[in-house]
């Protein structure tokens, strides 16, 4: 797993993250009954805005954490937390938070569903207070 010094600017470390994140494409969830996690333009813009643009240092934490989605997805044995929701139009959104630990980083990443569509990565985070992996 390559990961993304801290020392890289906010444009280096995005530019690298983009790079994983595209090399990724999908992954095989055995806890979601081996289904795939596609990763699309969706999931890595959610990780620059929300309803408004996130703050840099917010997207530089995000971008750091992409490394280890794939390993996330392919190795969780559980799910900590699932959610499912009505739309305006009427599709349901389905949403599943998995957790992993590496040493002392606790990682949440988000796997969403919108209608009938592909399960796809939707966000990922840190979990405890610190701040930088």
């Amino acid at each position: 797993m390559k990961k993304i010094p801290i020392s890289f600017g906010y444009e280096r470390t995005k530019r690298v993250a983009k790079s994983i994140y595209k090399k990724i494409e999908k992954v095989i969830c055995p806890i979601l009954d081996g289904e795939e996690i596609h990763f699309n333009a969706t999931g890595f813009g959610h990780l620059i805005r929300k309803l408004k643009i996130r703050s840099r240092n917010e997207q530089k934490r995000r971008f750091r954490l992409i490394p280890f989605a794939k390993k996330i997805i392919s190795e969780s044995k559980t799910i900590e937390d699932y959610r499912e929701k009505k739309m305006k139009k009427g599709k349901t959104v389905k949403e599943w938070a998995l957790v992993s630990t590496f040493g002392s980083l606790t990682i949440k990443l988000i796997i969403r569903q919108v209608g009938k569509g592909n399960k796809h990565f939707y966000s990922i985070m840190q979990k405890d207070t610190k701040k930088s992996p």
